[in-house]
């Protein structure tokens, strides 16, 4: 179930993360380096912040990575429902 699941979730990421930063892109004209720095930054960042979660509570299954792909996948939606379709 595991594998399925992170099948699914990771056969999205190339869609989603090139749609969203097309689309912050987009909400911005002047800092649009910045704004691709920030995003690559928070990528990278999200990153790290997921292996070092796993490497602290890491029991030698799969049941913790899928913990935290929820958790982030859950916080993901969080994030873009609190934003409900805002444009600066």
């Amino acid at each position: 179930m595991i594998v399925i699941t992170a099948f699914v979730l990771f056969s999205m990421n190339g869609i989603i993360a090139a749609t969203s930063t097309a689309a912050a892109l987009d909400s911005v004209a002047n800092a649009t380096g910045s704004v691709s720095a920030l995003i690559g930054a928070l990528q990278y960042g999200s990153g790290i912040i997921s292996s070092l979660l796993l490497a602290l509570f890491s029991d030698g299954t799969a049941w913790t990575m899928g913990w935290i792909i929820a958790l982030f996948t859950v916080a993901s939606a969080v994030m873009a429902l609190m934003a409900g379709g805002k444009t600066p």
